[in-house]
């Protein structure tokens, strides 16, 4: 099973910026909504291969967003989260 890496914002503006700041690297990125075990943020988040996280959280810092970093993987239909790293 892949993992991915699911970052959380506190709002939608924030979600949308990242995504395209994801786009502009040429990062392959996805708008899922927030899983349920995430208790933060706006209800929806930006979802990258774990193979892209540094450069995914390194392009956060740098465009000065602030969110939760949580490493994941599909399971059985379900988002599973093994890994809480909130930044």
């Amino acid at each position: 099973m892949e993992e991915f890496l699911i970052i959380s914002f506190r709002s939608r503006t924030q979600v949308m910026h990242f995504a395209r700041i994801l786009r502009g690297a040429g990062i392959f990125s996805d708008i899922i909504s927030t899983p349920r075990q995430v208790a933060v943020g706006c209800g929806l988040s930006v979802k990258v291969k774990e193979t892209d996280r540094l450069q995914a959280l390194t392009l956060m810092k740098q465009a000065n967003l602030e969110g939760y970093a949580y490493t994941a993987r599909q399971e059985y239909g379900t988002i599973r989260l093994f890994d809480q790293n909130p930044r």
